[in-house]
């Protein structure tokens, strides 16, 4: 008859091992014979228990995707980021700091680089093969010969009415003004030269030894002032006394660390933070010079034309209009 099991008549526990009677005499005559095939038998459990978890962990179920209220699960992708790099006159200086600072608020994806100097040195840059998407000049000649030697980007057609605009005009052309700037007058504020009531004859001063200006070969408010001082009857007495700066912005630079007594600057750079409060100015008149209507181009090399007509746009819109006022700048 059957011996039974030792536990038997009661509920088993699970043993980790089972041994046959067989296997009982051989365990008790000789532990030291029976360690490797424990140590086997104890290798081949825990390969299958590995086994089986590698087997539960590679056919476990995704997880559940989260609830939604309706429509698409998926979050819209962030627009990609966009990169301008634009060329632009020094009188620009500080009121493009707050103009692409509100540009960058609305098109975050937008970044926009800047070059300053002098618009005729920026337009022989961009003639020579400099990497510009957008050129803002201190005037409008140097964007209109550009467009003529073929370096504007193509017009666009915003009404979508084959070549015009939706008013039937035509279509929008990537040469365009965007402020109309003013010569002035400036000395520093403890300057003894009465310039607001002697306004350009306060140049005949004693006291004024040397005037900057900006090179009027390649800056236009340096022709502006050379116009202007030949115009009402003073360039041939202070014509010695002339110091040029290679733009307005050094022009100014000049009369701010006293290299000069007087400057021909514009009025943007003297109503900036740097200037505001350390000088005064007289306003050069308007019939003095030639109109310094200033305008820009979207060039024809431009890496992200998408952008820089959403730069032109702001930049020709009504919200900017008083951002541009703030430095001095009129509506084109």
């Amino acid at each position: 008859m059957a011996r039974k099991p030792p536990h038997a008549g009661r509920a088993e526990r699970v043993p980790f091992l089972h041994f046959s009677d067989l296997e009982r005499p051989m365990l008790c005559a000789s532990r030291t014979a029976l360690r490797p095939h424990l140590l086997g038998r104890l290798g081949q459990f825990a390969l299958l228990g590995l086994l089986s978890l590698l087997a539960s962990c590679s056919h476990s179920p995704p997880p559940p995707a989260p609830a939604s209220s309706g429509g698409s699960t998926e979050a819209p992708a962030p627009a990609a980021p966009q990169e301008l790099a634009v060329a632009a006159a020094s009188d620009l200086r500080f009121v493009l700091d707050d103009l692409l600072a509100e540009f960058h608020r609305q098109h975050p994806e937008i970044r926009v680089q800047t070059t300053f100097g002098a618009s005729g040195s920026l337009f022989a840059q961009i003639e020579n093969g400099a990497p510009f998407d957008l050129f803002l000049s201190a005037d409008l000649q140097y964007p209109q010969l550009l467009a003529a030697r073929g370096q504007a980007a193509e017009a666009v057609d915003r009404g979508g009415d084959g070549g015009k605009g939706g008013d039937g005009g035509p279509a929008e052309s990537a040469v365009f003004p965007y402020a109309v700037g003013h010569l002035v007058l400036w000395v520093p504020q403890d300057s003894p030269v009465d310039v607001e009531r002697n306004g350009i004859q306060a140049l005949l001063d004693s006291q004024i030894r040397r005037i900057a200006l900006a090179n009027p070969r390649v800056a236009p408010y340096g022709r502006a002032a050379e116009a202007a001082l030949r115009k009402l009857g003073v360039y041939d007495a202070v014509q010695s006394k002339l110091v040029v700066g290679e733009n307005v912005s050094q022009a100014a630079q000049y009369v701010d660390r006293g290299g000069a007594d007087a400057g021909l600057l514009s009025r943007s750079l003297v109503l900036s933070p740097a200037l505001r409060d350390k000088g005064r100015y007289w306003l050069v008149p308007e019939d003095a010079h030639p109109p310094l209507l200033q305008g820009g181009v979207i060039l024809r090399r431009c890496r992200a034309v998408a952008a820089a007509w959403q730069l032109q746009a702001f930049l020709t819109s009504d919200e900017a209009r008083p951002l541009f006022a703030r430095y001095g700048f009129d509506a084109p």
